[in-house]
């Protein structure tokens, strides 16, 4: 299962919702450092794991929670969830 959500709304949220640690100015700023962190996280996993863990091919499950609040971002895991654990005891 991979979870997305566009960048500019990622860094809203971040930016929304700063620990006591942040230390970010405004969300144009978390943006630019979370493309930094996810593209060193890329080629940290690949060096480590020889694992793209950005190619979706990897997953059974992509969901985009651009648009989605937490509750709607569960309910669309537990499904397919209990679909596959179903399965899983057959």
């Amino acid at each position: 299962m991979f979870l997305t959500v566009d960048e500019e709304s990622a860094a809203k949220r971040i930016f929304n919702n700063k620990r006591s640690t942040d230390d970010y100015t405004s969300w144009e700023e978390v943006l630019e450092k979370t493309k930094i962190r996810d593209k060193e996280d890329v080629e940290r996993y690949k060096e480590l794991y020889n694992v793209d863990y950005s190619d979706f091919k990897n997953y059974d499950l992509i969901l985009d929670t651009t648009i989605k609040n937490v509750d709607e971002t569960v309910d669309e895991i537990i499904e397919p969830f209990n679909k596959y654990k179903k399965n899983q005891q057959k």
